[in-house]
């Protein structure tokens, strides 16, 4: 192991993740008899959560659906089965990394199945800004149903803002900004070798579908239909469980795991990903065992899916594993692109 990826492990950020993740990890054993979760998880039925982990798999065939259609209007040109692909390695290398190089590396298999890498990393970056205004979304529907923390709802609140300012400043604005760095480009001819404008030109492509009330749409119903199939996972792992509980359930837990496993952690997110189901469930009054048991199976299912086809994906992309590499060599963790 190099010099640089030792200083990547040892980064303070990295340092804090595993803290952090080791103090939820405690807070939720402490409490909790292991052997009462054991008994809990040996009476699931492995055939509901069998079916939750191929939900799993659907789930991300419709995200890269979504996806696709991001790169409007030239999406055809644009193979599907390629950005499923990069799609599954990049959440893998998310969840397995110290650092988020998942989306780099998204935009980098994107490229090599025909897509200019620029327009990708825009759409990923468009991509999250309206998963971020749809987790808004969500909370507003929550809350007549739960007492959130306000410590939980106002970052939501003010992330959910700056997306849609964004969004809003890229689509009015996007024609003025490539003026201006087209005259500082005409301007400058040292600038001009750079190729900024062009290459800016690209990434904003991605706007491209917001000005289409079409569009719009269709991403809206994608984005409903990722939410609902994720609401269906919840079920049936908490049915797997024999855990009935009404459907605010599952809408509350992928909802606040949607918001909590942003925060800094080890990699794999062992510990928070944990603490906060623990928790949601609690306000659920779910006793400790099936909640920590609930947890496992969860982690379970969410991860291994993306984690098989991630590898599979990585391994028939052989340069894209040096490019993980050298990238993981070349970044820290506080300058590298979040999930």
């Amino acid at each position: 192991m190099t010099s640089r990826s030792n200083r990547l492990w040892r980064s303070p950020y990295l340092l804090v993740g595993i803290v952090f993740s080791a103090i939820c990890l405690f807070l939720v054993l402490r409490q909790v008899d292991l052997t009462a979760v054991w008994d809990v998880l040996s009476q699931a039925n492995y055939a509901l959560v069998a079916l939750a982990a191929a939900n799993v798999i659907l789930i991300l065939m419709v995200k890269a659906a979504r996806w696709r259609l991001l790169f409007y209007p030239s999406q055809r040109d644009v193979k599907y089965r390629n950005l499923l692909s990069a799609l599954v390695a990049s959440v893998f290398v998310n969840f397995a990394l110290p650092v988020r190089l998942g989306d780099l590396l998204r935009a980098y298999l994107a490229g090599l199945g025909g897509a200019n890498r620029l327009h990708a990393l825009g759409t990923i970056a468009v991509e999250k800004l309206l998963d971020m205004i749809a987790l808004a979304v969500m909370f507003l529907l929550l809350l007549p149903a739960a007492d959130l923390p306000p410590w939980l709802l106002q970052p939501a609140w003010a992330l959910a803002a700056m997306a849609l300012i964004a969004l809003l400043a890229g689509i009015i604005f996007k024609d003025k900004a490539l003026r201006l760095l087209q005259t500082f480009e005409n301007r400058m001819p040292a600038l001009s070798r750079l190729g900024i404008s062009k290459k800016a030109s690209r990434a904003l492509d991605s706007l491209e579908p917001l000005s289409h009330r079409t569009i719009l749409l269709r991403m809206a119903a994608w984005t409903a239909i990722v939410w609902i199939l994720s609401f269906a996972t919840h079920q049936l792992v908490l049915r797997a469980l024999g855990l009935h509980l009404p459907l605010l359930a599952p809408l509350l837990l992928h909802t606040i795991l949607q918001a909590g496993v942003a925060v800094p952690s080890s990699p794999g997110k062992l510990g928070v990903f944990h603490s906060l189901c623990v928790w949601t469930l609690s306000l659920l009054d779910v006793a400790s065992a099936p909640a920590v048991s609930y947890s496992i199976l969860l982690y379970f299912v969410v991860w291994t899916p993306p984690t098989i086809l991630g590898i599979v994906s990585l391994w028939k992309n052989g340069r894209a594993i040096e490019i993980v590499r050298l990238a993981a060599q070349d970044s820290n963790a506080s300058g590298t692109t979040s999930r």
